[in-house]
């Protein structure tokens, strides 16, 4: 674990903990544009504690036992972990809608967007991480709609016009910089999901 702690003058300070994986890759998070733009707003600074997922989730017990909590836990808590120590945490629902009022009306307006954060109790503790993709899935592709317009394509329905739009990505310079013959390859592992071009 380590900690960031920005310069805070004539601000309030908030300590937040945040679990990561091995993608985190030391990203520092009060240099984050969003991050800086939210503080600015906020007037507030941030005294970030970053712990590894595995090492939170192992020492977790004793995490829970000291008396002085952050203020806010970010991607730390499983369903059953938080169902374990929620008599921890406040419910949101009274003080969203003057704090929070865009989140609260798209609560209001979405019971099945409510359902996401909502616990057992039906009160709120926390805001789920993001909206399930509608269909659900496990993957997503993406295609890129510049290089489609440039050579006067059409978005792939069916595998066959998939390789001929790639064949066409890789023969008809397709990102516009003047040299042919592209190599596309698309990688996926836990670590690294992407799809890249390289030039032969």
């Amino acid at each position: 674990m380590h900690g960031i702690v920005g310069n805070a003058k004539n601000k309030d300070v908030l300590n937040v903990a945040i679990a990561v994986n091995y993608s985190w890759n030391g990203i520092e998070p009060e240099k984050l544009p969003f991050i800086e733009k939210l503080t600015e707003e906020a007037n507030v600074d941030i005294k970030w504690s970053i712990y590894d997922q595995n090492e939170w989730s192992r020492q977790l017990p004793l995490y829970m036992q000291e008396k002085k909590q952050p203020d806010i836990y970010i991607n730390c808590f499983s369903e059953s972990e938080f169902s374990e120590y929620q008599d921890k945490f406040m419910p949101l629902d009274e003080i969203m809608e003057k704090y929070a009022p865009d989140i609260e009306k798209a609560y209001r307006e979405d019971a099945q967007l409510r359902s996401y954060s909502e616990q057992r109790d039906g009160r709120i503790y926390g805001l789920a991480v993001r909206k399930p993709y509608r269909p659900s899935v496990w993957q997503k592709w993406i295609i890129n709609q510049e290089w489609l317009d440039r050579l006067n394509l059409k978005v792939p329905e069916t595998w066959e016009e998939l390789k001929f739009v790639l064949r066409a990505f890789r023969d008809q310079d397709a990102n516009g910089n003047g040299e042919k013959r592209y190599h596309l390859y698309m990688n996926y592992t836990r670590k690294d999901c992407c799809v890249r071009n390289r030039q032969q």
